[in-house]
């Protein structure tokens, strides 16, 4: 068994991401990665399963009180991730950039301090706030409420942050000048199921040879 300075987690809602995440769970068993899993109830559909997120990830961390590295049930490991055998800094993450950039929660590690404890706790919150809101909660991504939470905390606590490389979280319609060779983890590897309950594969071509299991 290796050793890893960062406990692994995923989280699922059940059907086709209990799928994907055995899946996860079988490639990383090959480098001898053990990952917590995580499972909800679905909440009627993808973005509102999505909202929920931090709230699961928060509770786990109160309980285990560990350094730990969440990764989307989506997300399969092809080669040894051994960044996460040693500390990197409070937070560590892929760099994404939509209009704006922010902080991809599919491949994302958080050490366990005070800092990372008001982090948790504030992206948990303004979730929960979200959802009891009367705003759309299809236009509250997870990955852009963690962005807030982190600048937020930012104004009076000082939260090391790391860039993971993209090889750490390489999605398999993007090229960005990748070898296949390099990659360690590639992410939405996935059928997504939309608000209408239907699951639809994804028709992006593939940008590069990596061969995984289907689902």
């Amino acid at each position: 068994m290796n050793n890893y300075y960062y406990h692994f987690l995923t989280y699922h809602t059940g059907g086709q991401y209990r799928k994907a995440a055995k899946r996860l769970i079988k490639s990383a068993k090959s480098f001898g990665i053990q990952i917590d899993v995580l499972q909800i109830k679905d909440q009627g559909g993808w973005h509102h399963n999505v909202n929920r997120k931090a709230e699961v990830i928060y509770q786990w961390y109160k309980k285990n009180k560990k350094p730990f590295v969440i990764l989307d049930a989506d997300c399969v490991i092809h080669q040894e991730p051994v960044l996460f055998k040693e500390r990197l800094s409070d937070l560590s993450h892929l760099y994404c950039k939509d209009k704006h950039w922010f902080i991809s929660t599919g491949v994302c590690a958080f050490d366990c301090n005070p800092v990372i404890t008001s982090l948790l706790e504030m992206w948990a919150r303004n979730s929960i706030q979200k959802r009891l809101s009367k705003e759309p909660i299809k236009k509250w991504k997870s990955d852009y409420a963690l962005k807030n939470a982190y600048k937020s905390i930012s104004k009076f606590k000082t939260i090391d942050k790391t860039i993971l490389p993209r090889v750490y979280g390489k999605p398999y319609w993007l090229n960005w000048g990748i070898k296949t060779k390099d990659i360690v983890i590639s992410c939405n590897e996935r059928c997504t199921l939309y608000e209408d309950g239907l699951y639809k594969q994804e028709k992006r071509k593939r940008k590069d040879n990596l061969h995984v299991e289907s689902i």
